[in-house]
């Protein structure tokens, strides 16, 4: 949900290529993050046997950097703006009715 929030602010995003988030998620609208490791959550009960990304930190401050002083940012904000217009109420029931 954090994505699409950014993205309704016009924001580019920074993901991981791992999660729900890839149903809305792609180079045209942020940077992804290619280097990292799954692994699997021992410390909480609540995910036990599940596995989340984790990302290298290197990477994550070369594309930060990166976003920081390209101009190519701005396309992708403007990316995001419009992508996010098919994320409405009215489409997602429209989606909906589809799958029944």
């Amino acid at each position: 949900i954090g994505g699409l929030q950014a993205m309704a602010c016009g924001l580019p995003i920074v993901y991981t290529p791992f999660g729900g988030h890839l149903d809305y998620c792609n180079d045209n609208i942020g940077y992804s993050l290619k280097e990292g490791n799954l692994f699997e959550v021992v410390h909480d009960v609540l995910y036990e046997g599940i596995r989340w990304y984790r990302p290298s930190v290197n990477e994550l401050r070369r594309v930060l950097r990166d976003i920081y002083t390209q101009k190519n940012t701005l396309n992708k904000s403007i990316n995001a703006l419009e992508a996010i217009k098919k994320y409405t109420w009215t489409n997602s029931v429209k989606e909906l009715i589809t799958l029944f």
